[in-house]
């Protein structure tokens, strides 16, 4: 029997498109979260702008390696980086500088963004074990 092997090309296509898909999606929950925040930096126009690019990989991504998985897996993955991206730099430089952040608003808003990465990593890692097979590493 002959073993079936991708093309080069297709390969090659699909490493792309994970890569920028995860890239958009890591920079657009980021920034999200950091416009939650209320701290300088993005505009609500941007995000808008940039939300449908983001979909149009993630499904092309989708397509292209014939694994419907990812239409779940790279949101969540880049949920879990961008939320942490944003809240921790703000519970970091607490320690080191103003411990008063923790008992305002800032300090409350970044943790629950660090509690809502950390719960996109967990349901990540529950998802890959229940629906996608071979993934219980």
């Amino acid at each position: 029997m002959k073993a079936t092997r991708r093309s080069d090309k297709k390969t090659f296509a699909t490493a792309a498109l994970y890569v920028l898909a995860f890239i958009l999606c890591i920079l657009l929950v980021r920034e999200a979260a950091v416009l939650s925040l209320s701290l300088p930096g993005p505009s609500l126009t941007r995000l808008l702008v940039f939300l449908p690019i983001a979909i149009a990989l993630v499904a092309g991504l989708s397509w292209t390696a014939a694994t419907r998985s990812l239409l779940w897996q790279v949101p969540l993955q880049s949920a879990a980086v961008g939320l942490l991206l944003a809240a921790l730099p703000v519970l970091v430089g607490g320690l080191f500088g103003n411990w008063s952040v923790y008992s305002t608003t800032l300090g409350l808003k970044a943790a629950g963004i660090a509690l809502l990465g950390f719960l996109a990593a967990w349901l990540l890692r529950y998802l890959q074990r229940r629906v996608v097979p071979g993934q219980d590493a």
